[in-house]
């Protein structure tokens, strides 16, 4: 067992938030422009970040106090709001 905590739902969503905005303003975009071109990728089969703009993204997770951005259990989180 980890001693790491996990954040409330709605801290983590707000850290994520932050997270985004940063690698919006790394790449010179607006959050909404940032999120309409990972979706337009995504939509495309096409990774959403070139590779040379990876390591500064790695760490801005840790940066904003976001222990990981991997996929968490959504199922737990739905369970949680009822």
């Amino acid at each position: 067992m980890s001693n790491e905590t996990t954040p409330k739902p709605v801290a983590r969503e707000y850290l994520e938030i932050k997270v985004l905005r940063a690698i919006a303003e790394l790449r010179d975009l607006s959050l909404g422009e940032l999120l309409e071109a990972i979706v337009q990728d995504a939509f495309a089969g096409k990774p959403a970040f070139e590779e040379s703009v990876l390591p500064p993204i790695r760490e801005l997770p840790t940066i904003y106090g976001l222990p990981s951005l991997g996929v968490y259990d959504f199922s737990a989180r739905t369970r949680q709001a009822q």
